[in-house]
């Protein structure tokens, strides 16, 4: 192997190339002498391209912890701003209110309140009226046509049925997937 450092796919091929000549030997090649030689060479790199991930992942942590916070912050700004607008929403409509009620800037087609050009304002303004039903908290105190059920996949569920009968139903598979872990530790 090269003085160079070697690269994740390089090490990876190395291990490929060490598989490859234990299940067959090409021709004018010591397999000896090669193993010697890539095992050489891969002793001093994982470890380090290890230690390197490693450094690499701690890092991200810290920059996805980080973003966290800030996320939870703009969330915040965030949720005080919406509330702002809303409280400025109910006070315009508080101020239409009072003017249709005191029978100012009624449009003469509809007869409802409307501020616009004609009375000075930049944007035309108007009040508006929906009917919205209103009731308990508890959705088990609503009529039951009148609630949804959304129902999702669990595969949390799923594994410990599985765990548990040992029964796979058709067109289903448990796959099992290779992660890393790391920690500090001392020698």
């Amino acid at each position: 192997m090269s003085g160079a450092p070697m690269t994740s796919s390089s090490i990876l091929g190395a291990f490929g190339e060490l598989m490859s000549l234990a299940e067959g030997v090409p021709e004018g090649v010591d397999v000896e002498e090669r193993i010697a030689e890539i095992a050489s060479g891969l002793g001093d790199t994982v470890p380090a391209k290890l230690d390197g991930i490693s450094y690499v992942v701690d890092r991200m942590k810290g920059q996805a912890a980080q973003l966290r916070e800030w996320e939870k912050e703009l969330a915040g700004k965030r949720r005080a701003v919406e509330a702002t607008m809303e409280r400025l929403k109910l006070t315009a409509a508080a101020l239409l209110t009072a003017s249709e009620d005191a029978g100012f800037f009624l449009d003469k087609k509809t007869n409802r309140v409307k501020v616009c050009r004609d009375h000075g304002a930049v944007r035309s303004h108007w009040l508006v009226r929906r009917d919205v039903v209103v009731g308990p908290d508890d959705v088990a105190l609503w009529p039951q046509e009148w609630t949804t059920t959304k129902t999702t996949a669990s595969k949390s569920a799923a594994m410990d049925s599985i765990r548990s009968t040992g029964e796979i139903p058709d067109g289903f598979e448990v796959v099992t997937r290779e992660s890393w872990q790391s920690s500090w530790q001392s020698s």
